[in-house]
């Protein structure tokens, strides 16, 4: 089966998104690594691992929280399986159905969403705070702010895919910030933070009333350039570019020159030509030869993004525009 192109991949399957142009290899996308649910049943590629077919029914009557979690547990577990080996333009559909599925649900049983996330056992805690984000109801963000502070280190890391999930511009980067720094941090946490550190951002930058802004936020992505993981250095790479972070110049170029990751390299030259400064076109000139084709498209497809024009995969061709 044929993979699906980039433009045709739902939003909230790519963390960053480059369009490269016709000469050079055709489309980039960087996309998040899969967030990690901290309870229940984690999603796999056995026979065990429940499909599509485990979503629940939308609820016909009154639920407990126990059975709601298990719920919300078998939608979560599908649209991460489906997630995970989406690739064909039918598998994306089928993706996008489950969480406007998961949406629906949660909707109708919001009440009691709210009430096991602010009420129930640890594991009812998490679980509810990671399906009221698939709600997309921006309402439920003091719920989960509120969560973040959970004395449970579960609870924190699903309320964090919860906040990634629900992608509002207005979650402080501060109070992602917090729970990311913990003492007690687990790499859930990390994985989740990063997750919704970077969806804010790109959430953000579509937010014509009052877009970026000081709250921490950048602070928290440039924190996590330095992590082991190849999967959080690139996600906090491109949520710097989708911050327009130009604090991040000097450690994304830092990036783009050495980090023996291809990925990450992709997402430092993506995140330079989102953040638009004319500062960064040398490095991406020199990007340009680049032994991965995708680090070198990605470039280049900054550089056109910052000039305003396509000069082609020649480095030669931009030296006019880095003297004037």
């Amino acid at each position: 089966m044929s993979r699906v192109p980039v433009s045709d991949r739902p939003p909230f399957l790519a963390l960053m998104l480059v369009a490269l142009l016709p000469a050079a290899c055709g489309g980039l996308e960087h996309e998040a690594e899969q967030p990690q649910q901290a309870f229940g049943e984690t999603k796999g590629t056995d026979s065990s691992t429940p499909g599509p077919d485990a979503v629940p029914a939308a609820p016909t009557s009154e639920k407990t929280i126990a059975e709601l979690i298990v719920d919300c547990e078998r939608h979560i577990n599908a649209w991460q399986f489906a997630r995970a080996n989406a690739d064909t333009q039918r598998e994306l559909e089928q993706l996008k159905v489950l969480e406007e599925a998961f949406a629906r649900y949660v909707a109708n049983e919001m009440d009691l969403v709210r009430e096991a996330a602010l009420i129930g056992e640890n594991r009812a805690r998490g679980v509810a705070s990671t399906a009221l984000g698939f709600s997309g109801d921006p309402s439920v963000l003091p719920i989960l702010l509120n969560n973040l502070g959970d004395p449970d280190v579960g609870v924190v890391a699903n309320t964090l895919f919860g906040l990634g999930m629900l992608a509002a511009p207005e979650t402080p980067g501060g109070s992602l910030q917090d729970a990311i720094q913990r003492p007690d941090a687990s790499l859930e946490i990390v994985q989740n933070g990063v997750f919704a550190a970077a969806r804010v951002a790109q959430a953000r930058s579509k937010d014509e009333v009052r877009g970026q802004r000081a709250d921490g936020l950048d602070e928290v992505l440039l924190s996590l350039l330095e992590r082991p993981e190849i999967g959080i250095r690139a996600q906090a790479a491109s949520g710097l570019g989708y911050a327009k972070a130009e604090s991040g110049i000097p450690a994304l170029t830092d990036l783009l020159v050495g980090d023996s990751e291809s990925a990450v390299r992709m997402a430092a030259a993506f995140a330079l030509g989102e953040i638009g400064d004319s500062i960064s076109g040398n490095v991406l000139v020199s990007a340009l030869d680049d032994p991965t084709p995708g680090v070198a498209g990605a470039a280049r497809g900054a550089l056109a993004k910052i000039f305003g024009r396509d000069l082609g995969p020649d480095p030669k061709a931009w030296e006019p525009l880095l003297r004037d």
